[in-house]
């Protein structure tokens, strides 16, 4: 029998055509805030898009929105993972902390910077808006159970032109769940244990080990090696 797949387009923020509480699994990543122009069929820029808000608190506003829409359509035993990343606060010039339309130098004609470079007044200048965290702490207090933080390692990153700090090369992934007890397989994920870890674990544990280690009147403890290294 073959399988069969179907793709549904639509708003993330409005999934009406998703029943309630019938999806198992969200992955995503939302328009990074103040980073892309987003443009229609006609090659206009979409101002209301996710990501183009006038200032962070907006950007998290929106994400809230999408997050209450996941809330509703993921099951109870479904998981959300939401990949972001983060954004400086600019040092101020005009090529990371201008707003479109200002005149940089009265002597010459007006300069227009591109839209997505905003001003950005909540945070100091030269600051991590620290978006991701944000996010997390925020959809925490929404209800969600926060399960994990992962680091997006990219070895390969984007080179930066400053000089004083290193460069960025991580992105956060957060595992969301409604509820403490979901659909997990981790094991599926796992590598395979390693002979010297196996051994290394083995020590001390002859096969009596568990012979004195339980109450009166209850079976030993069993000690799984596998499992042990589960940690």
């Amino acid at each position: 029998m073959k399988s069969r797949t179907t793709i549904r387009l639509g708003d993330a923020l409005d999934l009406s055509f998703i029943p309630d509480s019938s999806v198992d699994l969200v992955i995503t990543s939302p328009p990074y805030f103040g980073q892309r122009i987003y443009l229609d069929d006609m090659g206009n820029p979409i101002t209301h898009a996710v990501g183009s808000e006038a200032t962070p608190s907006e950007y998290l506003a929106a994400l809230g929105v999408f997050m209450e829409e996941m809330w509703r359509v993921v099951k109870p035993t479904g998981s959300v993972f939401v990949n972001m990343g983060d954004k400086y606060a600019g040092s101020g010039g005009h090529n990371n902390a201008s707003i479109q339309g200002t005149t940089y130098d009265a002597d010459k004609p007006t300069r227009d910077g591109p839209s997505r470079y905003v001003k950005i007044t909540e945070v100091r200048r030269k600051s991590l808006l620290g978006l991701p965290w944000r996010f997390a702490l925020q959809s925490m207090d929404a209800g969600w159970i926060l399960r994990q933080e992962m680091i997006w390692d990219k070895p390969n990153g984007m080179p930066e032109s400053v000089t004083d700090r290193t460069r960025r090369t991580h992105e956060q992934w957060f595992h969301f769940t409604r509820e403490e007890m979901y659909f997990a397989a981790v094991d599926e994920l796992r590598e395979p244990h390693q002979e010297v870890s196996e051994k290394r674990a083995k020590r001390g544990r002859g096969e009596d080990w568990g012979k004195d280690r339980h109450p009166p009147g209850q079976p030993p403890q069993e000690w799984d090696p596998g499992s042990s290294l589960h940690s």
